[in-house]
């Protein structure tokens, strides 16, 4: 499938709430890039032995009920969508995982939005 026709079926998970759909749409696109980075020249290799540890982790947790996806930067870092009544399991189960370096929790945010004053 092409960028446009992701990006609509996205925009319809978000809008049916359809969390099952966005996740998946959300990982594919998340493999796609990084397909694209691994096979250009120079090759951008950034996945470490954790990042697919954890990917399978993730998928693992889905079989077994736990609605989480992932979704990785431009990076080895991994971020895991969940729904917020399961943010505790997931945190907990990350926990137990040795060679995380580090867990931040974020939720829903104001959005973006002017400032009428400066940041500094």
């Amino acid at each position: 499938k092409g960028l446009n026709q992701r990006l609509k079926n996205i925009k319809k998970a978000i809008k049916n709430k359809n969390f099952d759909k966005f996740g998946h749409i959300l990982e594919e696109e998340t493999l796609n890039m990084h397909t694209v980075m691994m096979t250009s020249t120079p090759p951008l290799l950034y996945w470490q032995g954790k990042t697919m540890e954890i990917m399978q982790i993730i998928r693992s947790w889905r079989e077994e009920g736990l609605k989480s996806y992932f979704t990785i930067d431009a990076g080895p870092t991994v971020h895991i969508i969940c729904l917020k009544k399961d943010t505790s399991s997931v945190k907990n189960k990350l926990s137990r995982i040795s060679g995380i370096k580090l867990l931040i929790v974020n939720d829903v945010a104001k959005g973006a939005h002017f400032l009428n004053k400066h940041l500094f």
